[in-house]
Parts: C-alpha cells; sequence; structure tokens
C-alpha cells in the first residue's frame, strides 16, 4: 500500500515536460481570485482619484498645476477620511503614474461627465485590476522570451514561467495590494528582454520608462550595467539615460510651488534616504555621529565585483541584481509592493540553479514570516483585511473586522505571546541571508564550470507549489474571517 502511494506521489511530483495543463488552470483560478476578491483599498482609492484629478487638469489646460491642486485637494480632506486634512494624501509620486491610471481611466471618465453621472469608484477599481492582471499575463509571456534568449531548455522556459507566474512576492505585492508598481515592473523586464535581443536604444527607452515610474529599479539594474560595460562613459550615459524622465519632472515642475511642498513634506514624513542608513555601523568622527549603511557597503561591493568582472554570464547578469535587492530586503525598511522587482531576476535565478528544491523552500519560508512581519510592521494595512478592498467582496458583501490592529497581529502578539515578536524578523532575516548564500553558491559553481547533478536541477512540481502555499493558506483565512466575523 505504501509503495503504491509512494509512486503516485512521485508520478504527481514529477515535473518533467513542465507544468501541466491543470496546474495552469490552478494558478488562474488563484490569479482570478486575487484579482476580483482582493485589494489595499486605502491606497490604491488615494492614487486613482488623484489620477482623475489628473484627467480634470488635462481637459482644463492645468497639468502644470496638477501637484498644487492635488494639495489643495488633500489639505481640504477631498479625497477620503481616512487620510484626513494634510499632505499625506499629497500627490507623493511622480507624474507619470498619475498620467498612465488617469489616460487608462479617460474613456469612463468623460462618460461621466459628459452623461452628468457619478462613475462608481468600483468601476475604476475593476477596469484597472484586469489591467494589472493583463499586464502580469504578458509579463509571463515575456520571461518565456528572456528564457529563451539565454538558452534555457524548453521545460525549463515553462517552469520558470510558471515561477514568475506563481511567485508569492507578485501576488501579495502585486496583484493583492494592487500598486502601481506593474508599470515599473513591466517596462524594467521589457528592458530585460530588449538587451538580450541586441536591442540598446529600447532597451535604455524602457529602463527611462521604468526607473521614470519608480527609481527602486536601478537597484538591480546599475549591477547589471556595470558587469556588462566597463567603459565608463557608457556607464555614465546608461545610467544617465535611465533617470532621464525624472530630470524631465524636474524641470518641468521643479518651480511649481506646490510641487516642492509635497516633496518637503513627504521627505521629512517618509524620507528614502533616511531608511538607507537605519541599519549600520555606528560611525563617530570628532562630533561627528553616523551610521555606515550596511545595505550601502553591500551594494557598494556587489557593484565593485560587477565591474571586476571581465566575462559575463547570464547567471552572473540576474544573480547579482538579485543579491542587490536580497541586500536591500535585508536592511532597508520596505513596502511589500517594492519587493516585485527582484521577482523576475529569482526566478531566473531558480532556472539556473543546481539547487532548486533548496531556493523553493526557502522561498516558501521567507513568504512565511514575510507575512508576519507584514501584520506586525503595517498595522490594519496589510493584513487579511485586504479583502475587504476587492471588487467582487464589495459587491458580495464580505467583509472581515479585525479592529485596530487586523486579525493577525492579535494572534502573534496576544494568543501567541510566549514567542517573542522578534522572532518573526530575525526568522525573515534569516531566509534572506540562506538565499544569498544559496545564489551565491550557486554563481560559483557556474563560475568554476562545475556539472550539474541532473536529479538537483530537476524542477518538481511539490517543491515548485509549496513555494505559493503560505499566499494561498493566507487567503483562505482571508474569507474564512469573512464568515466567522
Amino acid at each position: 500500500m505504501m509503495e503504491k502511494f509512494r509512486k503516485r506521489v512521485n508520478i504527481w511530483n514529477d515535473g518533467t515536460g513542465g507544468p501541466r495543463k491543470g496546474d495552469w488552470i490552478a494558478v488562474f483560478v488563484f490569479v482570478a481570485i486575487m484579482t476580483f476578491f482582493f485589494c489595499f483599498l486605502k491606497d490604491f482609492k488615494l492614487t486613482v482619484t488623484q489620477s482623475l484629478t489628473f484627467d480634470s487638469c488635462l481637459l482644463n489646460g492645468r497639468l502644470k498645476d496638477f501637484y498644487t491642486i492635488v494639495n489643495k485637494q488633500a489639505l481640504s480632506g477631498y479625497y477620503d477620511s481616512v487620510w484626513g486634512k494634510n499632505l499625506s494624501a499629497g500627490a507623493n509620486y511622480s507624474i507619470i503614474n498619475y498620467a498612465t491610471l488617469g489616460v487608462i481611466c479617460l474613456p469612463v471618465y468623460i462618460i461621466g461627465k459628459v452623461l452628468h453621472v457619478a462613475i462608481p469608484f468600483l468601476v475604476y477599481e475593476l477596469l484597472l485590476k484586469l489591467l494589472f492582471t493583463a499586464a502580469v499575463f504578458y509579463l509571463t509571456k515575456v520571461l518565456a522570451d528572456i528564457c529563451k534568449e539565454v538558452s534555457m531548455k524548453a521545460e525549463t522556459t515553462k517552469w520558470v514561467s510558471f515561477c514568475f507566474l506563481t511567485s508569492p512576492i507578485l501576488w501579495y505585492g502585486l496583484l493583492m495590494i494592487s500598486q502601481m508598481d506593474i508599470f515599473a515592473l513591466f517596462f524594467m523586464v521589457l528592458g530585460l528582454r530588449a538587451w538580450l535581443q541586441g536591442k540598446k536604444k529600447w532597451e535604455l527607452a524602457f529602463y527611462a520608462i521604468a526607473a521614470f515610474y519608480k527609481p527602486l529599479v536601478l537597484i538591480g539594474l546599475v549591477p547589471l550595467f556595470l558587469l556588462r560595460e566597463k567603459r565608463i562613459i557608457y556607464i555614465l550615459r546608461d545610467c544617465l539615460v535611465s533617470v532621464a524622465g525624472l530630470l524631465l519632472q524636474q524641470i518641468f515642475y521643479g518651480s511649481d510651488p506646490g510641487y516642492q511642498r509635497v516633496q518637503k513634506y513627504m521627505s521629512g514624513l517618509y524620507s528614502f534616504w533616511e531608511r538607507l542608513f537605519n541599519a549600520g555601523i555606528p560611525t563617530t568622527r570628532n562630533v561627528y555621529t553616523a551610521n555606515s549603511s550596511y545595505f550601502i557597503l553591500l551594494f557598494v561591493l556587489i557593484c565593485i565585483v560587477a565591474y571586476s568582472i571581465k566575462k559575463v554570464t547570464m547567471p552572473l547578469a540576474f544573480g547579482l541584481p538579485m543579491l542587490s535587492w536580497l541586500a536591500f530586503i535585508l536592511f532597508v525598511q520596505w513596502h511589500p509592493n517594492w519587493l516585485v522587482y527582484m521577482v523576475p531576476f529569482a526566478v531566473i535565478m531558480l532556472g539556473f540553479s543546481y539547487r532548486k528544491k533548496l531556493f523553493c523552500l526557502i522561498e516558501c519560508f521567507f513568504s512565511i514570516f514575510w507575512l508576519a512581519v507584514c501584520a506586525l510592521g503595517w498595522l490594519f494595512n496589510y493584513d487579511n483585511d485586504l479583502i475587504n478592498g476587492g471588487v467582487i467582496s464589495q459587491l458580495a458583501g464580505l467583509h472581515t473586522d479585525g479592529g485596530d490592529f487586523g486579525t493577525i497581529y492579535p494572534i502573534l502578539v496576544q494568543k501567541m505571546a510566549g514567542i517573542p515578536v522578534d522572532l518573526y524578523i530575525s526568522l525573515l532575516t534569516a531566509a534572506l541571508v540562506g538565499w544569498m548564500a544559496a545564489t551565491v553558491m550557486d554563481l560559483y559553481r557556474h563560475w568554476r564550470g562545475v556539472t550539474p547533478n541532473e536529479e538537483m536541477t530537476a524542477f518538481e512540481r511539490g517543491p515548485v507549489l509549496l513555494r505559493s502555499l503560505p499566499m494561498i493558506l493566507f487567503m483562505l483565512y482571508s474569507f474564512a474571517n469573512c464568515f466567522i466575523s
């Protein structure tokens, strides 16, 4: 009996030929659930409503005044009572984000103005969520193109694409939270494909657009620039072109008092630079005291290694950016959606890995404690109450009420009070360090030309699906709370 059971398990676990039809159907179902039942409505509604203000500015010829107008609306409490009457509800993203959302929503916005009807916000939410999901599906195809360009086998290409679409970071950080990082991720991946296809102008154009949306993409791109190019003038060119959009925005809006005001306010409230130096080596020089940032130290080291390597290999091209992102997550205070920029590098490295099961186990372990830290660190934001903002959730009246702290926080802090909360971040840190160590070991094996063990490098269905299990359980828990509470 046991032998027969073991044989069936082995047959099911066999990854030969890539994911099966049932695997793809299952992941499409889960993606649909995340699309229609989850959304971090607090941020999403604010940004989309500001993008409708962009539409108003566009139609009235007042694009130059966009940031000033949004500031006035924020201070009047126009956007939502949850934000209060302050500049926390100001326009703190680059203009391309609002322009993109605004243009997508423009036809519906115009219909509402022409017919003199109030368009329910659910219409805009559904439109954008469908677009985000369509972009993720298209990126899955682009990842497959990248795999072919780096000469991966057809079977490996299928599994890497599947791993991208089942990435717990992608699920939670993008499809469930529903932040605008999809746009920067989209153009960054298009840039990677253009690079591998030898389309230099398109590559830099895509990188420039991606960085215009979110400069965070440069964390992975700068080591890549240094790895593939050794001429300083060309490295500077690539870096300058990549930030061209941000420079143009500064020229266009730099003299706008509204833009200056919100930038100053957000720098004091939410300084990104301060985040870089929160974790570091305390350093004192006479009366000067500061932190030597752990992240900057590691990032510079990775960049030096990238520039020192003469022979460019594909594992290095994806492994070094991944290490940069792991260092960032390890030492810098992040938001869950920021982590999505690591996903393309992580899944490609999984394809190159000598220890695929190990990578899958690490990612599963990471996801468990990532969820815990999100619930502990962002009270009543990144908890299972994400289900309250979903399109179908609102239409069907699905609601979970966790009080002031969500529902996961009280479980971890009160019902499991015997476990110190420091343990969760410690185990998350352990997962990140293990991920970095496993990546470095694989890069070393590729550099030495070690012959891979076919059993260890083969994809298996169980470990791949295990990566997504924490997020699936999180979704089930969210639905259960809707009926229990």
